[in-house]
């Protein structure tokens, strides 16, 4: 498990170093721009902020919504396992050490299939940044 966060970790500062601060820098130069213009009235002024910040948001909200998945894909792998340990358990101190070890097992098997899966999530997102659709 310690090795698919490692990983999400991985992808999510590369995606940070590739896209998300240029989309970033983007945004502030924009604002600075608005702030500049001093002969907008402050609702306009607010206005151009705002549009500054939809791609960044747009961004930010596609890349929450993307780790959510991954992390609700393991947690349902991970409740899976936790299903099939209940189902076959009886009570007792040392089946509950089994049962720890087993669970332990299952679940380092669903990081591994997330890690697996790794590449179509960043693919995906990779193709959505090349793509323009934060600017949408």
């Amino acid at each position: 498990m310690e090795e698919f966060a490692h990983k999400i970790q991985e992808e999510i500062g590369q995606f940070d170093r590739e896209y998300l601060r240029k989309i970033q820098g983007d945004m502030f130069r924009c604002s600075a721009t608005c702030c500049d213009n001093t002969s907008t009235s402050q609702n306009d002024l607010q206005r151009c902020l705002e549009t500054c910040a939809q791609p960044a948001m747009k961004a930010d909200r596609f890349m929450q919504e993307q780790m959510q998945d991954m992390q609700d894909r393991f947690q349902r792998c991970a409740m899976s396992c936790a299903d099939k340990i209940k189902d076959k358990s009886t009570f007792g101190e040392v089946n509950q050490q089994a049962n720890r070890a087993e669970m332990e097992k299952c679940v380092t098997v669903c990081g591994d299939e997330m890690i697996k899966m790794l590449p179509n999530y960043t693919n995906k997102m990779r193709d959505w940044f090349r793509k323009g659709y934060y600017l949408q």
